[in-house]
């Protein structure tokens, strides 16, 4: 990563609070030192229930995952400073994972261990907690760091207060399941008069469209992805990203905002689009300058994107004030927000 002292210096003048400012730092430091794992955890700590689990960590005990998927296994291998001793799971199939050992459920009542246990599980870990409970494990003993992971999904893009949600024309790109247009409209209800939703994933198209009816969501979906013209381009597709490249393997369709949007009012604009959201803000120069929407744009799939994303921004409309969040217990998930300011 080469830093511009000019656009630094330009973007920190325009973030309003010391923990924006923290933030931004650290992924400036992450990107220079090409990933280092205790920068990512410093980073990570900027968040306050992130932080909290990591003193909780830090406390003396062992330590055992409930549960034997991936990411449990991703706190073992990022985080092996820890007191791992093993994985708990309600059935095993594996003796040995990570080199720590695997035991039923059953198995580790029968000890009364006094351990700790980190639930690893986001889909299931209200039914693990309450094994646990009625297994006899103190509550004092777990961290629910599944349910730390469900908070921090509804979290992203809607927890900052100077959002001010009001009534919305959401631009979601990168749509995925329509998540975020589900929580929005938890949040804010009928204010929410119309989500247009860009989902280039064919797979991912039925269960948007889906979705976003079952909960009467007032929206148009559009089967194509955002970028800074109209045309056609290659991507590898490895699991939920896609990466641009000449040589991928799949084609997928792309235009911009500017030209599907119209003449309409939009007032929030989300972006996590895999490390095309600099692209795919070209293509929404128009809105950005004449309307000065709110942006929510994630900022960590390319190391540059942290320097250059808010550039250009600030190139198309001078008048944002600028916020940091970061909503994961890894690199990942970074959020700058842009906010117009009042005049």
């Amino acid at each position: 990563m080469r830093l511009d002292s000019e656009k630094i210096t330009r973007i920190y003048n325009h973030i309003i609070d010391d923990s924006s400012k923290e933030i931004f730092e650290k992924r400036i430091i992450y990107g220079l030192t090409n990933g280092s794992i205790s920068v990512m955890k410093d980073l990570a700590s900027a968040n306050k229930a992130v932080k909290e689990f990591f003193d909780w960590l830090e406390n003396e005990g062992d330590i055992y995952i409930y549960g034997c998927g991936y990411r449990g296994k991703q706190l073992v291998s990022f985080y092996p400073e820890y007191n791992w001793r093993g994985f708990i799971d309600k059935a095993p199939k594996d003796g040995i994972i990570l080199d720590l050992p695997v035991i039923s459920t059953e198995e580790y009542f029968e000890k009364k261990c006094d351990s700790k246990i980190v639930i690893s599980s986001r889909l299931y870990h209200k039914e693990m907690y309450e094994t646990l409970v009625s297994g006899g494990v103190s509550e004092a003993n777990i961290f629910n760091y599944g349910e730390l992971l469900e908070k921090l999904l509804h979290d992203q893009y809607f927890d900052l207060e100077q959002l001010d949600l009001k009534e919305e024309y959401f631009v979601d790109l990168g749509c995925w399941d329509a998540f975020t247009d589900l929580e929005l409209k938890r949040r804010i209800g009928d204010n929410l008069k119309h989500v247009l939703a860009f989902e280039p994933d064919y797979n991912q198209l039925d269960i948007c469209k889906q979705n976003l009816a079952e909960h009467s969501i007032n929206s148009t979906l559009i089967d194509k992805g955002a970028w800074s013209s109209e045309t056609n381009l290659r991507f590898f597709v490895n699991g939920t990203m896609f990466t641009e490249s000449s040589e991928g393997e799949f084609e997928i369709p792309v235009t911009t905002v500017d030209s599907i949007v119209g003449d309409d009012n939009v007032t929030y604009i989300k972006m996590d689009i895999e490390g095309s959201e600099l692209e795919a803000i070209r293509g929404c120069e128009k809105i950005i300058k004449e309307q000065h929407p709110k942006l929510a744009i994630c900022v960590y799939h390319k190391m540059e994107d942290v320097q250059e994303i808010p550039t250009l921004i600030l190139d198309y409309y001078e008048g944002y004030d600028l916020y940091f969040r970061h909503y994961s217990p890894f690199d990942v998930e970074t959020v700058m927000y842009a906010i117009p300011r009042k005049e």
